[in-house]
């Protein structure tokens, strides 16, 4: 603002250690709602509204919802495999139509860049219902393998070290381009923060 007033806030910021929404005070109340943009079933409209109405002002995304590979993804999957060095336009079209209808309704989207990945038990690892990801099982680029104990952890948490992708990439690269990629497509909303790590 001009002349010495105050500028009116818009969208999610603090102040302190206070949440500041649209220039007023909020506390929030959510729902953990995982899958709820990558899931192509549920009409995520519908479901806004219904929080909304019971006055639910906050929602929570996985960015990656592991456990069903019929879901859509972040990344291009294909015949059964990801390809974690191609992204997914579908994806990302519905996240951001998910974050706009959001925003719409007056609701705060918390982003979860990594959520749980299965990935510390042997089991979840090798599972042919997950398909994860980050298994070179299931994906193109032919990492990640699994440790001495049958599964990727701490690896994934501690940038796998060096093993890398057919084209090069290492386990800090692909997790760095997927950071990248979503704050380019969503840093323009100002109803979404984000959680590193689940």
């Amino acid at each position: 603002g001009t002349g010495g007033g105050t500028t009116q806030s818009s969208g999610l910021t603090r102040s302190g250690r206070n949440f500041i929404y649209n220039g007023k005070p909020v506390v929030l109340l959510g729902w953990d709602t995982q899958e709820l943009a990558s899931n192509p079933a549920i009409d995520y409209v519908a479901k806004l509204d219904g929080f909304k109405a019971n006055g639910i002002n906050k929602v929570r995304l996985w960015l990656y919802s592991y456990w069903n590979p019929n879901f859509i993804h972040p990344w291009v999957y294909v015949n059964g495999l990801f390809d974690l060095e191609r992204f997914n336009d579908v994806y990302w079209t519905r996240l951001k139509g998910f974050l706009a209808a959001a925003r719409a309704r007056g609701l705060i989207v918390e982003l979860s860049l990594f959520s749980p990945n299965a990935i510390d038990r042997h089991e979840d690892w090798n599972s042919t219902q997950f398909r994860l990801a980050f298994n070179t099982n299931y994906n193109l680029n032919g990492a990640f393998h699994a440790n001495s104990s049958g599964h990727f952890n701490p690896e994934f948490h501690t940038l796998g070290g060096p093993e890398i992708t057919r084209s090069g990439k290492t386990l800090q690269m692909i997790q760095q381009a997927l950071v990248d990629k979503t704050l380019a497509e969503t840093s323009s909303f100002d109803n979404v923060y984000y959680e590193v790590s689940n």
